[in-house]
């Protein structure tokens, strides 16, 4: 429930600085825009909450972060176009080694500390993920995207596991809104679920993320 409301409050926040910069905007140099921006790209920042396996594996699951880069989206008609995004991201994990997993075994345990049964590690990843853009304009300065998309993942294990790196598709679902605050440049407040069973030396490993973000969109003609 505590995680609940954080991410709630991270939303109202990004929500409310964009209502008042988009209104600080208006009234400084109000622009009336009769031809819409076809393009944009951009970069967002914000937690990354483990689900799946990963979430499994963790006594007490914690929230990440996670980077997109690259955010981009051009549209070919009034609401249909392409996207595309590179997505970075860290996950805390403790692993009490009391707890029996049948996912990793490893013979050679001489690099593990016995006096410590408890690690403090993390999951890294990245996933390069394309496909269409449907996009709904709410008013003249805010659009509302959303994403389907497929793509690829590389996912690299804690020191726990042997700093062993996965491969694997991806799949999953963005949305965004985009409050323009002037002719080039929008904020941005995101959402996205990534899934994936990237195969490791122990075998395969789902994977699956939520994450939220705020950022900037640079928009194109």
């Amino acid at each position: 429930m505590n995680k609940v409301m954080i991410y709630l409050l991270f939303l109202l926040a990004g929500l409310s600085a964009a209502t008042s910069l988009s209104a600080q905007s208006a009234a400084s140099s109000s622009f009336d825009e009769p031809v819409r921006r076809n393009g944009y790209v951009g970069f967002s920042i914000g937690p990354s909450v483990p689900l799946g396996d990963l979430a499994d594996m963790d006594p007490d699951p914690k929230m990440g972060v996670q980077l997109n880069l690259g955010h981009f989206g051009y549209l070919f008609s009034r609401n249909l176009g392409v996207a595309s995004s590179l997505m970075l991201g860290w996950l805390p994990m403790t692993y009490n080694w009391d707890d029996d997993d049948d996912w990793w075994d490893d013979d050679d345990d001489d690099w593990w500390d016995d006096d410590d049964d408890d690690w403090d590690e993390g999951w890294s990843y990245a996933s390069l993920m394309v496909g269409p853009l449907v996009s709904f304009p709410l008013s003249s300065k805010v659009e509302w995207d959303l994403r389907p998309m497929v793509g690829a993942t590389v996912v690299s294990t804690p020191e726990m596991f042997g700093d062993d790196q996965g491969f694997g598709l991806a799949c999953g679902m963005g949305s965004a809104l985009r409050f323009h605050l002037n002719r080039t440049l929008s904020l941005m407040l995101t959402a996205d679920y990534l899934y994936s069973e990237p195969s490791f030396d122990e075998g395969d490993l789902k994977i699956e993320t939520l994450s939220f973000g705020i950022g900037l969109a640079f928009r194109l003609k």
